[in-house]
Formats: C-alpha cells, sequence, structure tokens
C-alpha cells in the first residue's frame, strides 16, 4: 500500500479563523446596536450589503457574497426587529 503525506500549506497567518469569524459575527452584531429611521428588514438589508462588500471586493467574487449578504441582513434584521429591544 502506497503513503500519502498531506501537509498544511499556510501563508504564515494561523489567525484566518479569527478573521473569518469577526467576518461572520460583525453584520449581526451591527443590525442588532444600530438603530435607522427604517424598517428592519431594511435596516438589516442595508448593512448587511455594506459588510460584505468589502470581502467580495478582495475576493472578485461579488455576487454570491452580497447575495448572501444581503440575505443573512435580511434574516438578522426581521429576527432584530421581532425579538430585540
Amino acid at each position: 500500500m502506497r503513503e500519502v503525506h498531506l501537509e498544511a500549506v499556510t501563508d504564515g497567518r494561523e489567525d484566518r479563523g479569527v478573521d473569518g469569524g469577526f467576518s461572520i459575527a460583525s453584520p449581526g452584531f451591527v443590525i442588532g446596536a444600530a438603530r435607522l429611521p427604517l424598517p428592519s428588514w431594511a435596516q438589516g438589508l442595508i448593512f448587511g450589503i455594506l459588510l460584505s462588500l468589502p470581502e467580495a471586493i478582495i475576493t472578485k467574487t461579488y455576487a454570491p457574497i452580497l447575495i448572501l449578504g444581503a440575505v443573512g441582513g435580511v434574516i438578522i434584521g426581521l429576527i432584530v426587529g421581532k425579538w430585540g429591544a
């Protein structure tokens, strides 16, 4: 039987998991903390798109990232609007 050796390829940054966690958690925090004179779903939509925009620009994967940011923002906005203070 032949052995296969796998090596982790990194660019010297082991903190990518932390970066990803902040990019996922930040819309929920911002949408919950911000108060705009808009319906909660619209507020979530705006912040979801705005907070997804830098990642979309960096990766040049605009449509999937912005669509998921918009949908996630609307969902979080609706949740905050219904159960938030």
